[in-house]
């Protein structure tokens, strides 16, 4: 069995409709059964942000396809870079596939020049990280790595496809001077067929470059000849992510949740080798693939294009184009399952002191909180129980309670139960977990749902939780380099 992530987005769409008689498939999004998937595919409903749901998710699989990038939001309220929560994600998904003895996971990301990791673009950053997560538990994991990926109902396709037929003047910053290898859905699926057929005892690394090194202007003229648009072009020097960001949102209607990552990578150049013995799989041309691929009536590609909504999440960037943890909030109609709640996530990513795990964070966090706070902040535990309540003026403001058998040394996992702060019957959750590997650890609020008004909450305990997490990170950090 096959488990496909991502599947309601273009690539597991496309993987799905091409091999779903070949091989047998299980689907995982966060909605219900998408209407026209064939009958011989499974469908399981998974929130990958919920460590039991991918365990669950992936029983019975013994290769996984992992398709998922966290872009864009998930709940109502999100507070987090992009790049803490692809972490978690992919934490979650790489314990639940060991737990499930999977044999193999393969990792769709992208083509990284050989740069050191301060240099890589954030976005760039997160699927080297998470190729490293992925591969924590000593699964297998192929990390299929590539650039643009020409498609009909492909997000990055069609905005430059919007791009190209509705301006007839294109003024082009000095990224899109950069060189990339594209390749053609067809070619990559293939590839992917080849990988899930072999056998792999150790992780590798498999470039998939499009037979053809271009760079983003030229790209753009073939789409154009493609289209039948008789297009101009006028190169400047300047970088300006941010104006590009604007001027994308703006003309293509894409969020710049999606877009602003992707413009920020495009700075580097994509350009890599195939391995020979796949590049017989890699054959189609640039000129072959955006005639394909510009073939369809351009209205019907635009309503093709269906954004994975197992896995929604925002990013920004701060001053010096890093990305930065914010809060962001979102508006109802961007998210389809916590649209009808009031639903908070908060992830920050925690140094990790040395020989410390996640026992430690979360044994830590209420002494500490109630140092920084006091007087106003009384912290009371009943270790029998495995409660901790926060009080506040005499009242219990919140209530937490370990989950005893989903936590372990490396996850400790607390259920929001009570509290005058907590909505009632709110599934909330908190956790602490380390990633040894990247020498960090994540704290995360899930699905937590504020008994203040929503418009009250947002201006007075969420920005309070963020700057807690914050002051939290710096004292780690204090703590890690005092040694002791």
């Amino acid at each position: 069995m096959i488990a496909v992530t991502g599947a309601r987005g273009f690539v597991g769409r496309s993987f799905i409709r091409a091999f779903h008689q070949e091989f047998r498939i299980r689907g995982l999004g966060r909605s219900r059964r998408p209407a026209g998937l064939p009958t011989s595919v499974q469908w399981q409903a998974a929130d990958l942000y919920s460590l039991l749901d991918a365990e669950n998710a992936l029983k019975g699989c013994d290769i996984a396809l992992y398709l998922v990038h966290s872009m864009l939001p998930s709940a109502r309220l999100m507070q987090g870079s992009f790049e803490d929560t692809d972490l978690i994600l992919a934490d979650n998904f790489a314990r639940a596939a060991a737990r499930n003895k999977v044999r193999k996971i393969i990792y769709l990301g992208g083509i990284l020049p050989d740069l050191p990791d301060a240099e890589l673009s954030p976005h760039l950053r997160s699927r080297k990280e998470v190729e490293v997560v992925l591969g924590s538990t000593g699964i297998p994991v192929i990390s299929l790595r590539a650039a643009l990926v020409l498609g009909k109902g492909g997000s990055s396709f069609e905005m430059m496809r919007k791009l190209v037929d509705r301006l007839p003047l294109m003024i082009c910053p000095s990224w899109t001077s950069s060189l990339s290898n594209p390749v053609y859905i067809h070619d990559l699926l293939a590839l992917m067929r080849q990988l899930i057929t072999e056998s792999h005892t150790k992780s590798a690394i498999v470039n998939a470059p499009g037979p053809n090194r271009l760079n983003y202007i030229s790209l753009m003229k073939k789409t154009a000849l493609a289209l039948g648009k008789r297009r101009f072009f006028l190169p400047v020097s300047f970088y300006s992510p941010r104006l590009s960001l604007l001027w994308i949102e703006l003309i293509t209607g894409s969020s710049s949740e999606l877009v602003s990552p992707l413009v920020e990578s495009l700075k580097h150049d994509m350009i890599a080798e195939a391995p020979r013995k796949y590049s017989k799989f890699l054959r189609t041309t640039i000129d072959e693939a955006l005639q394909k691929a510009s073939a369809a009536d351009p209205e019907r590609r635009s309503a093709e294009v269906v954004h994975d909504s197992s896995i929604r999440e925002d990013r920004t960037s701060a001053p010096d184009g890093s990305a930065a943890p914010r809060q962001v909030h979102t508006r109802p109609s961007a998210i389809r399952e916590a649209n009808t709640r009031n639903l908070v996530r908060s992830v920050q990513r925690l140094p990790l002191p040395p020989q410390k795990d996640a026992i430690f964070l979360a044994e830590l966090y209420p002494v500490w909180l109630e140092k920084k706070l006091s007087p106003f902040l009384k912290i009371r535990r009943d270790p029998g129980a495995g409660v901790v309540g926060f009080f506040g003026l005499g009242l219990k403001l919140l209530e937490l309670t370990i989950s005893e058998e989903r936590s372990d040394p490396s996850r400790q996992l607390y259920y929001v139960t009570g509290g005058l702060l907590a909505a009632k019957h709110s599934r909330g959750r908190l956790e602490f977990r380390t990633l040894p590997d990247l020498k960090c650890a994540l704290s995360a609020v899930h699905e937590f749902e504020p008994s203040l008004p929503w418009f009250l909450y947002k201006f007075t305990q969420a920005p309070i939780h963020l700057w807690v997490m914050h002051s939290f990170a710096r004292f780690l950090d204090r703590f890690a380099a005092s040694g002791k």
